[in-house]
Parts: C-alpha cells; sequence; structure tokens
C-alpha cells in the first residue's frame, strides 16, 4: 500500500514538473526535442530494417557498443 502511494505521489510530481516545462521552456527548445525525437525514431525504424549506419549512428549517439545490438 505504502508502495503504491509512493507511486502516485512519484507521478504526481512528475506531471507537476512537466506543466511547469511547457510554461516556462520556450518554443524552439520544443521545436528541437521534437526534431530530435523524429530522427531518433527514423534511425530507429531504420535500424530495425537491417541499416548498418543508422545502427551505427544509435551507437553512437547513446554509446552503445554496435557489437551487443546484433
Amino acid at each position: 500500500m505504502l508502495g503504491l502511494l509512493g507511486q502516485f505521489v512519484w507521478y504526481v510530481l512528475v506531471m507537476a514538473g512537466a506543466m511547469i516545462a511547457v510554461l516556462i521552456l520556450p518554443a524552439w527548445w520544443w521545436a528541437v526535442m521534437a526534431a530530435s525525437l523524429l530522427g531518433v525514431v527514423a534511425l530507429s525504424v531504420a535500424s530495425g530494417l537491417g541499416s548498418r549506419r543508422a545502427r551505427r549512428a544509435l551507437g553512437w549517439l547513446f554509446w552503445t557498443d554496435e557489437r551487443l545490438t546484433r
């Protein structure tokens, strides 16, 4: 029960932080984050389809070893 209450409090704090971020951060920041997200999704799809360049780029972005993702 206490764990469930702690989880609820955590979610409330995260949502409050998200609302503050939406109100405070400028629009250009959100545009950069959206473009970055689309780029990572596109690389992930290409990597899933077998692109070695995309897999290498994702490994560079997230500091993972290509040998571990084969």
